[in-house]
C-alpha cells in the first residue's frame, strides 16, 4: 500500500485530536483511513473518547462558577503553543546563522566605503601599482580589501570592484586580517600575528613596504566595523586608533598612535569592545 505505514497512521490519528496535523498529513492520513479498516476503527472509537471526555468534561466543571467552559480549548491552546513553540525556536536559531551574514555584510560595505578610485589620467586603467584616490572612475576602478581563508590560512587580498585583478597582498604563514584602508587610500593598516600575538601592521596598497607599528607581549587589535561608520584612522591619516589587551585585567586599552613619530596617547581603559568605537 502506498502512502503513509500503520504505525505512522497511528500517530497522526493522536496528533489529529490534538490539532497538530498539517493540511497534507491529514490527507495522507484520511487517505490512509479510507483503505485501512484497523486504524479507521482505531479512529473513530478515539473520537468517540474524546467527545466522550468533553462531554464529561463540561459536565462537570460547567456547573461552578468560572470560566471552565472552555476547559478543552484551553488544552489544545497549550498543545498549538508548544508546536509553535518548537517552530520559533527553529526560527531563531535559522536568524542566529542570518544575523552573522548581516554583519558579515555590514563588514563589506565598510570597506567598500574605504575604497578609493583612481587619480590617473583620462583612459589610463587603474592597477596596483598606480591606484591612488580619485572619484572620476566608475566602479570599474575601485579596490576592495578583504580577509580570505585559503587552507586554514588568514590573508588580505584586494579585487576590483568588477571581480577582476584577485591580488594576495599579505601572503603570509601567519593571520593576517581586518585590513583597513587610510584615508587617502595609499596605505592599509592590518592586524597580524606573525610574531607570536597580534601586533598592528601598516602596507602599501600593493602590499609593499609593510611596518609593524605596535610590538610586545599581549595582543593589539584595530576595531572591528559592524555598522559602516567605525574608521580608526584620523581624518587627516597621521594617526590610528587601536586596541591594546592587559593581560590578566580582562580590560582593554584604547591607544591612539602618531603614524609618523610613534608617540602613543593612551584615551581610555576598561570592558572595550572591537566594535562600535
Amino acid at each position: 500500500m502506498n502512502g503513509i505505514s500503520h504505525k505512522q497512521a497511528r500517530r497522526y490519528i493522536l496528533a489529529d485530536q490534538d490539532g497538530l496535523l498539517s493540511d497534507a498529513q491529514r490527507l495522507d492520513l484520511q487517505a490512509h483511513l479510507a483503505g485501512c479498516e484497523a486504524c479507521r476503527a482505531e479512529s473513530e472509537s478515539l473520537s468517540t473518547l474524546t467527545l466522550h471526555l468533553k462531554s464529561e468534561f463540561h459536565n462537570r466543571w460547567d456547573v461552578q462558577d468560572g470560566p471552565s467552559q472552555n476547559v478543552m480549548v484551553n488544552v489544545h491552546s497549550q498543545l498549538w503553543r508548544i508546536f509553535m513553540s518548537n517552530r520559533v525556536n527553529f526560527g531563531l536559531r535559522a536568524l542566529g546563522g542570518i544575523a552573522a551574514l548581516l554583519v558579515l555584510g555590514f563588514g563589506l560595505s565598510f570597506v567598500i566605503s574605504q575604497m578609493r578610485d583612481s587619480s590617473v589620467a583620462s583612459g589610463e586603467v587603474a592597477t596596483l601599482d598606480n591606484f591612488t584616490p580619485a572619484s572620476s572612475l566608475g566602479a570599474e576602478g575601485r579596490l576592495l580589501a578583504f580577509t580570505k581563508i585559503e587552507d586554514g590560512n588568514y590573508d588580505i587580498y584586494t579585487i576590483h570592484a568588477d571581480g577582476s585583478g584577485l591580488t594576495n597582498l599579505t601572503n603570509n604563514p601567519a593571520r593576517d586580517a581586518n585590513p583597513i584602508w587610510s584615508p587617502d587610500g595609499k596605505r592599509i593598516a592590518f592586524e597580524s600575528d606573525r610574531t607570536g600575538t597580534s601586533q598592528i601592521y601598516l602596507m602599501d596598497a600593493n602590499g609593499s613596504n609593510v611596518i609593524q607599528i605596535t610590538d610586545g607581549d599581549t595582543d593589539h587589535n584595530l576595531p572591528i566595523d559592524i555598522d559602516g561608520r567605525t574608521n580608526p584612522w584620523s581624518p587627516d591619516g597621521h594617526k590610528l586608533l587601536y586596541l591594546q589587551t592587559n593581560l590578566g585585567k580582562g580590560t582593554l586599552t584604547l591607544i591612539s598612535q602618531n603614524i609618523r613619530d610613534e608617540s602613543k596617547v593612551s584615551i581610555t581603559t576598561g570592558r572595550i569592545l572591537l566594535s562600535g568605537i
